[in-house]
């Protein structure tokens, strides 16, 4: 049998605190929110804020609770003072006690962190802590994740023990039926859909405004397809995923004299930023193709790029809230795939079978030069109404998918 976990030194305290919570009960006013990441991720941007959309239409606020060394993530109404937790500290599990007094429910924002595949540390902290809040009789939900092949060992040993009443809502189906193969508590266990499908699109940065500024001076029969590049999706063999992509798109631009190309950075953080990723890629391409490719500044948020999607006709990326922003505005989209997560979005809209050309491993885009992926974005130029035809056709329900992260709450 599975020992109880060790981080139980506080059950006591938590048991001895349900009454004055429920007493406390009619003042609470704030939901916590344990984020995935530190400022700078637009992905994890793009998770909160409808989030806090929803708080703000029921009077109530946001609190993010981040592991020490993480910044807060910017929203567009204030937020309360962040909550920030060292793991493995008696004095962070009594603060997280403390604050859920007042607090209705604990959120964990799953992310693609859940698994403990980046930071098993942060995983088990986070999932320490919403045993400590079920304990309390705080409503506990998981939202917004995706479960891989292979979770961190120690993730899935905490999971052995059930919790009780918390939710996992998983956001593609394959996650889900990973995810299953680890969990087979009592609590709610569902597939939904990214959380980030029902973020609103917002025009505030000054860089996104230049884009369509840029974009109508364009001619009429303009193609325009918006590219990410980042160090995330092949860290070791970033410079050849540079080169690769480079001469993707030099063939691109010089196959189709009216495509022209919009840099979507969705990741700003240092190390690994997006938007130096662009710059790298504007650098190396021909230079009388550079007046075709836009790059804007490092002043976008998660809302600035939804709303840029709508701007374009198609969408070549290796981070997947991208895909969600460009998917989620209607856009077709092809994937370089990794960590097991485009595949369960892809099948949300039907697109996991008779498009295969649309999901291309890290691998099969580096090999032979860059001909498998100027293939691929040959298809996705060539057949991107179909493509768009079928995401129209399923948004309304994966819609309603997204929305089931925050029901009842």
């Amino acid at each position: 049998m599975t020992k109880s976990p060790s981080f139980t030194s506080f059950t006591l305290l938590c048991y001895l605190l349900r009454p004055l919570a429920w007493l406390l009960k009619p003042f609470a006013k704030t939901i916590i929110v344990a984020t995935p990441a530190s400022a700078g991720s637009l992905g994890d941007q793009a998770l909160l804020q409808p989030i806090q959309d929803t708080l703000q239409r029921r009077g109530w606020s946001l609190r993010q609770l981040l592991l020490a060394g993480m910044q807060p993530i910017p929203l567009q109404y204030a937020c309360g003072q962040p909550l920030v937790i060292h793991p493995n500290s008696r004095a962070g599990d009594l603060r997280f006690i403390l604050a859920m007094l007042l607090a209705k429910r604990y959120l964990i924002l799953g992310a693609d962190v859940f698994d403990g595949r980046y930071d098993a540390r942060q995983s088990c902290t986070y999932l320490k802590l919403a045993r400590m809040a079920e304990t309390m009789g705080k409503p506990v939900r998981f939202i917004g994740f995706s479960f891989s092949r292979n979770p961190a060992p120690a993730v899935t040993e905490l999971l052995q023990v059930p919790y009780r009443k918390a939710e996992f809502f998983l956001r593609d189906p394959d996650s889900h039926e990973r995810f299953l193969q680890h969990y087979r508590g009592p609590g709610k266990h569902d597939s939904v859909a990214d959380n980030a499908f029902n973020l609103q699109p917002n025009l505030t940065a000054e860089s996104a405004r230049k884009f369509f500024k840029w974009r109508a001076q364009l001619p009429l029969d303009t193609l325009l397809l918006g590219v990410n590049i980042n160090k995330l999706t092949v860290p070791e063999q970033y410079q050849e995923l540079l080169d690769t992509l480079t001469l993707t798109l030099n063939s691109a631009l010089e196959t189709y004299p009216h495509l022209h190309v919009v840099m979507l950075p969705h990741d700003f953080r240092r190390g690994q930023s997006d938007l130096q990723s662009a710059i790298d890629l504007l650098n190396q391409v021909k230079p009388e193709f550079r007046d075709r490719i836009y790059v804007p500044g490092d002043d976008l948020n998660a809302w600035d790029i939804k709303a840029m999607c709508s701007g374009v006709d198609c969408v070549l990326t290796g981070r997947m809230h991208l895909a969600i922003a460009a998917m989620g505005s209607g856009k077709p989209v092809m994937a370089i795939t990794y960590a097991d997560k485009f595949e369960g979005l892809f099948r949300l809209f039907g697109l996991e079978s008779g498009h295969a050309e649309l999901l291309l491993p890290p691998q099969a885009a580096l090999a032979d030069s860059g001909a498998n992926l100027f293939r691929s974005l040959e298809y996705l130029l060539c057949n991107k109404d179909a493509i768009a035809a079928l995401i129209n056709q399923a948004l309304p329900k994966v819609k309603q998918l997204s929305a089931r992260n925050l029901d009842g709450i």
